[in-house]
């Protein structure tokens, strides 16, 4: 087991156990079928495989496998082609260049509609108290803004409950999983960022993000913090799935791990000089180390596994570095970026629902 620590954020590595069907940076436990069309799952243990993603663009060779108590499976090998990848690199491109835009664009209407609704006694309507009132009755305290990671939480919940139920797990895993070869290759970009399979590996990514959810609030917003850790997400996964299209591989990779990389790169290109401990460890030997470069340092590691590791490692280290890459941009040169289109975006949002005036600088 391999695991880096900082300031309670915990990098972690495990070692295949029983098959081998890997989230995003973990190897993960599946004792029901599950299948992506793909002979190499058909072989692994407690995985049975089934023709369900036939596409003319693959070169398919059919093999037959051992006969089962219930009934005998075909299996589709991706020989050669795997999917033109000039069309993979075009279609998950420009939905990842489309859909980053539209959530950073998105959260810039969020953003000026919470402010109008704190300056504005129209937006303070009976629907608006009657939210915050059954809020605060169920919480017992108002809302406020690092609350933006518990409905994150909260949507991980949900799929993880999916991805293990009996009746809907083969599905959800089979649209919520990373994948070239998936039926929504683009749109699972997405879904995967919320898809976990294993409680553990759940259980870390949010723990990481809570972290950094009350610095990065403090420092961007909240909504400019959700633009951050879902588009960082959509990057982490497009660099995952050039890299598995590039390299052929069937393995598909879920969660949270290269959003929350993305939330990382942000903080420490924000905050370079923040100084970073292992937990636990800083109690028996006293250490701290820049945020700077540490971002650095994790980078150069996941660039050389990317690399040099891509078919040995069970970490999805093209996700990391994309994650990575995506939250450090942000910090140095991202966030001026989306401030200078900010009055555009928002005009043409006013001239949409014939508001007069103009933004708030």
């Amino acid at each position: 087991m391999f695991s880096f620590n900082f300031c309670g954020c915990r990098f972690l590595s495990v070692r295949p156990v029983s098959i081998k069907f890997p989230s995003t940076f973990v190897r993960i436990e599946t004792k029901r079928p599950f299948s992506l069309g793909l002979s190499t799952l058909s072989r692994l243990k407690g995985s049975h495989g089934r023709i369900s993603l036939r596409d003319k663009s693959f070169n398919y060779q059919t093999k037959r496998l051992p006969q089962s108590k219930s009934t005998t499976r075909s299996a589709v090998v991706p020989v050669s082609g795997v999917r033109n990848f000039s069309r993979i690199f075009l279609r998950c491109g420009l939905f990842t260049f489309f859909s980053i835009n539209t959530v950073f664009a998105g959260t810039m209407i969020w953003s000026y509609e919470n402010w109008k609704s704190y300056t504005s006694r129209y937006q303070k309507g009976e629907l608006r108290k009657l939210l915050r009132n059954s809020f605060t009755s169920i919480v017992g305290r108002p809302p406020k803004s690092t609350d933006i990671f518990w409905a994150i939480a909260f949507v991980n919940l949900v799929v993880f409950l999916g991805n293990n139920s009996r009746r809907v797990g083969t599905t959800f895993l089979r649209y919520f999983a990373n994948s070239p070869f998936g039926p929504w290759p683009a749109t699972s970009m997405v879904l995967s960022i919320f898809s976990h399979q294993m409680f553990f590996h759940m259980f870390i990514n949010m723990y990481v993000l809570h972290n950094f959810t009350q610095p990065l609030v403090r420092l961007l917003g909240m909504e400019q913090f959700f633009a951050v850790f879902l588009g960082g997400g959509i990057f982490a996964s497009f660099l995952s799935v050039l890299a598995k299209a590039i390299m052929r591989s069937p393995i598909p990779s879920i969660g949270a791990s290269g959003a929350v990389c993305a939330a990382l790169g942000t903080f420490c290109m924000l905050e370079p000089q923040a100084q970073l401990c292992v937990p636990l460890l800083v109690n028996i030997m006293p250490h701290s180390f820049s945020a700077g470069s540490t971002c650095w340092a994790i980078l150069a590691f996941e660039a050389c596994g990317a690399i040099l590791l891509v078919r040995r490692s069970p970490i999805d280290h093209a996700a990391h570095l994309g994650g990575l890459l995506f939250g450090m941009y942000y910090g140095m040169e991202g966030k001026e970026v989306v401030w200078k289109h900010r009055n555009t975006i928002i005009g043409v949002w006013q001239r949409f629902k014939g508001e007069k005036g103009k933004s708030n600088e």
